[in-house]
């Protein structure tokens, strides 16, 4: 402290200012202080680690953190994320059947969605009971979402038409958007506007 300063304090017996703390996760923070407001969620390509980091341990805590939380006036809900590997979801996240599900379902006023196509549904078949739940939402969101939009991890080396991919990632991948265009695609009866980006592929059956 300047010495000019140090003897105007003394001489008007000012205290110090207490530093506030800051949140751990200023994001998160201000999302939470939203919830009863909040009616559009837009998370449009976060960086959920670090270049040099594969580690997910704190995009897996946001995510938890946020499927946990409440939005009674929530109306879209949009995660956009498929532009570079830092912004790639962690594995073991999709809307249905997991990480989202009961987040879902207790929204039922969203009109608009965006999310990766190829985390909907997980590759792995999941119990009856989830099954079940996943099917009514899907089929009331059939009959309320009017603004989809999808996307999936751009390629650099340009979009082919069929995913031929034969690695067990891309195995599970293509199986993830199959259950896409299967299980949820031909239930949206009230689509209104439809946005595609990124490396959109075509899966097929051999």
């Amino acid at each position: 402290m300047l010495p000019e300063i140090q003897a105007f304090v003394d001489s008007n017996q000012l205290p110090y200012p207490t530093p506030k703390l800051l949140p751990a996760n200023p994001m998160m923070n201000i999302i939470q202080k939203s919830t009863s407001t909040l009616t559009s969620l837009n998370l449009d390509w976060l960086l959920w680690r670090h270049p040099e980091s594969n580690t997910d341990d704190q995009a897996l805590m946001d995510l938890h953190q946020l499927s946990r939380l409440r939005f009674p006036q929530l109306r879209a809900f949009q995660l956009r994320n498929a532009i570079s590997q830092e912004s790639r979801l962690p594995d073991n996240i999709y809307l249905f059947e997991d990480t989202f599900l009961e987040f879902m379902e207790a929204h039922p006023k969203i009109q608009c969605l965006a999310w990766p196509i190829d985390r909907f549904y997980s590759h792995a078949k999941a119990s009856t009971n989830i099954q079940i739940r996943t099917r009514q939402v899907v089929a009331h969101l059939g009959n309320v979402l009017i603004d989809l939009r999808l996307e999936s991890f751009y390629s650099r080396r340009g979009e082919t038409l069929t995913d031929e991919n034969r690695e067990p990632r891309g195995l599970q991948g293509r199986m993830r958007r199959h259950r896409f265009i299967c299980e949820f695609a031909p239930h949206m009866y009230k689509i209104q506007q439809l946005k595609i980006e990124g490396g959109m592929r075509i899966s097929v059956s051999n």
